[in-house]
């Protein structure tokens, strides 16, 4: 692939090249025999030499017609040089432009644009030249299928049939389920051509051994490989491998090398942007499909992507910093008839004139005709989806502040509600839906979901961590209802923790769960020996007060720092945080969890008050409930 931020194989962690290594060494010895008898008699069917063009040359980017009318000319020419089969890089008809995707220099809609349907009148065209100038030809292109994109190579033989196509099934820059336009293939299958069975993987797929042995037991007896990526001396070795390992000849067309392999040597290789390489290869005997094995490692490949493309999706996150500038779909502005409130997921934007920073979500700021400043730190924000923990120790802040780190999406399913999706994070695997609703007059509602894709938690646990940093208030407080009294008849408490990670955590006064860390160096692993009873807390702004309530649930815990959000705009204080976090224990892979709330902001009435607006909110809920 083109414009790659680091070399492929890098990309794949040694700790997961060994495991896969050694998941497929115990089965070599096993498949020697198959491997061997590779060099049996010639099938009848197929002749055994045949002479084969790689080309190259870089596709114009969005240029459909363009590429195919440089593609034929390139077919035609591959032909005149008496070559049989002719293939063609990856991508090579809409000019891969996933990368300028995921960079945000184009829009995911420009690749309805150039993919095109497997029966589409382009494919047509070129089934209509092979069987003109009886050639097989074979090149990628972004299929569409339905109302999805699939990285696809297709082989036409030389009477215009399609005799078989595959669907990348690695990808260099990771895998998030939103990618429409990039979706994964599921599976690796050798098929039937003029020449014998042949089986094809694309680009990075060339690292992994697995991905050529799938087809290699499935029968293949060639493989070829469209790529536009790394032109490195580690992937002529790469793909030398593949052939060495199965006993097969490769056909290889990258953009900037094309690389030919037979009897287990290179025997064409040339490093040009544009031109046709030509060499022969000898086809081994047809030999027979061993399907335990082909499946067997088939489900071993596509369990070790569970967990790898999440990874190298961090890593193309942060490479592409999907926390940098906002656009106008990152932010959004809600209202009702006291309120006004910006939203936005991770990336910086400027804010009523003052720079909000990346890596900060949820609400940016919220204003009211009652106070004109925002009780949010500018350059950060509140509510802000922060942590996910579990009780493994403290690690980089990447996965640390996993959340703040994921790409996350804004999207305005109506004109008062804003939802921030964020897929599968990398390392905690958590997708999230979290929306918020204006309404009037000075109500902010909350609403979470998550669903864990994992199951294997460290302590049985996962913890869901928000923070708020405030904007210099002069109590740096909070406060809520003691664990011991209740709405009718209350005793208040107030926290105002002495320093960061002290006495951070209180606990709702039902709440049995004991979270053993193996390490306690964070808000939620210090526990305060206070409790509360109602579900919400409250801290003073200015002439305003905000109210943080929420729908009972016993797993609902507070959090405060008296130093989380910086110092103050002078310089001679600290902002504090005012946190919330949900616990959810024994978390079940792919089961949803909620926690649902609402912010209030309003002038100062006092406590009394303040009782009045949680008893309602409360009530509210019961009644939504049928309760």
């Amino acid at each position: 692939m083109q414009n790659q931020l680091a070399s492929e194989q890098e990309l794949q962690p040694r700790s997961n090249r060994s495991a896969m290594n050694r998941q497929i060494s115990a089965l070599f010895f096993a498949l020697s025999v198959v491997a061997l008898h590779s060099t049996d008699a010639i099938s009848q069917d197929h002749p055994s030499r045949v002479r084969v063009a790689a080309i190259s040359f870089e596709p114009t980017k969005l240029d459909l017609a363009g590429n195919c009318d440089r593609l034929e000319s390139h077919f035609r020419e591959a032909a005149k040089g008496g070559a049989k089969i002719a293939v063609a890089p990856e991508g090579i008809l809409e000019g891969y432009i996933v990368n300028e995707i995921l960079a945000d220099e184009y829009k995911p809609a420009q690749m309805r644009d150039v993919a095109v349907e497997l029966n589409s009148t382009t494919i047509q065209r070129f089934q209509r030249l092979a069987r003109e100038l009886q050639i097989c030809l074979v090149f990628g292109f972004a299929e569409k299928i339905g109302e999805e994109v699939y990285n696809s190579a297709v082989f036409i033989d030389d009477v215009g049939k399609i005799c078989g196509t595959y669907h990348k099934m690695q990808l260099h820059e990771g895998y998030d389920p939103e990618w429409w336009f990039n979706r994964l293939g599921r599976q690796s299958r050798a098929f039937e051509t003029p020449y014998g069975k042949c089986g094809i993987l694309i680009c990075n797929d060339r690292w992994n051994p697995l991905l050529a042995k799938i087809p290699a037991l499935d029968g293949a007896q060639f493989l070829i490989i469209p790529s536009f990526g790394s032109t490195s001396k580690a992937q002529d070795e790469a793909v030398l491998s593949r052939g060495v390992e199965n006993n097969l000849p490769v056909i290889e067309a990258n953009v900037g090398v094309s690389l030919i392999v037979s009897d287990n040597q290179i025997v064409a290789v040339d490093r040009h942007r544009e031109g046709i390489t030509y060499g022969e290869i000898k086809i081994p005997a047809s030999r027979p499909k061993d399907t335990v094995n082909r499946d067997r490692m088939e489900s071993e490949f596509l369990q070790w992507r569970k967990t790898e493309m999440p990874q190298r999706l961090a890593k193309t996150v942060a490479n592409y910093d999907p926390r940098g500038p906002a656009r106008d779909q990152d932010v959004a502005r809600l209202e009702s008839s006291r309120l006004k409130v910006t939203l936005g997921n991770n990336r910086s934007a400027e804010i009523n004139g003052q720079q909000h920073r990346a890596g900060y979500n949820g609400i940016f700021a919220i204003t009211s005709p009652d106070q004109p400043e925002s009780p949010f730190v500018p350059a950060y924000s509140g509510w802000n989806l922060e942590h996910y923990f579990d009780a493994s120790p403290r690690s980089a802040a990447n996965i640390f502040f996993e959340p703040r780190y994921a790409a996350m999406k804004l999207k305005r399913p109506d004109d008062r509600t804003v939802e921030l999706y964020q897929s599968a994070t990398p390392v905690f695997q958590v997708e999230s839906w979290t929306r918020f609703r204006a309404a009037d007059p000075y109500y902010l509602d909350f609403s979470y979901r998550c669903k864990p894709h994992r199951n294997d938690y460290a302590g049985d646990f996962l913890g869901v961590f928000w923070a708020s940093y405030m904007n210099g208030p002069i109590d740096k407080s909070i406060y809520f209802l003691d664990g011991e009294s209740s709405l009718t008849q209350p005793i208040w408490r107030q926290l105002c923790t002495q320093q960061h990670n002290r006495d951070s955590t209180v606990k709702q006064n039902q709440d049995t769960t004991e979270l053993k860390f193996e390490v306690g160096d964070t808000l939620f692993s210090s526990i305060s020996p206070m409790t509360y009873s109602a579900p919400f807390f409250y801290g003073r702004f200015r002439n305003m007060v905000l109210i943080y309530v929420f729908r009972e649930n016993q797993n609902l815990r507070f959090a405060h720092s008296p130093s989380g959000g910086g110092r103050n705009s002078t310089g001679n204080d600290t902002n504090p945080a005012w946190d919330f976090q949900l616990i959810i224990p024994n978390p079940q892979k792919g089961q949803e969890y909620q926690l649902e709330g609402r912010l209030i902001y309003k002038p100062w009435k006092g406590r009394a008050d303040v009782l009045a607006e949680v008893s309602r909110y409360l009530q509210d809920a019961k009644k939504s409930d049928g309760q």
